[in-house]
């Protein structure tokens, strides 16, 4: 009786597993779309912003926006370690 149930517990769970995977697809395709439409809608808000703009020139400002965000987050998180590490050594060292 108890091998009867387990089993029918595996299907039912190797389904959901099944019904996971294709949920997930879904919402991968979902947001790949979304993706698109922003970056359609961003690349006419662009060319409204100066008609002379390209698909590459407002692909070579973002790249170049992103890469100073992220060395503004490493400057910042670099900053944050080593205040953290100068608290850690005023207080080791009793004056």
């Amino acid at each position: 009786m108890a091998k009867k149930g387990l089993k029918k517990i595996e299907l039912k769970l190797e389904k959901a597993l099944k019904q996971v995977a294709v949920l997930e697809e879904e919402k991968r395709i979902a947001e790949e779309t979304i993706q698109r439409e922003i970056g359609k809608n961003y690349f006419k808000i662009q060319k409204k912003k100066n008609k002379e703009q390209t698909y590459d020139s407002v692909l070579e400002d973002l790249k170049l926006e992103l890469a100073v965000l992220k060395e503004e987050e490493n400057k910042q998180r670099l900053e944050k370690r080593n205040e953290s590490e100068t608290e850690n050594f005023s207080g080791e060292f009793p004056q």
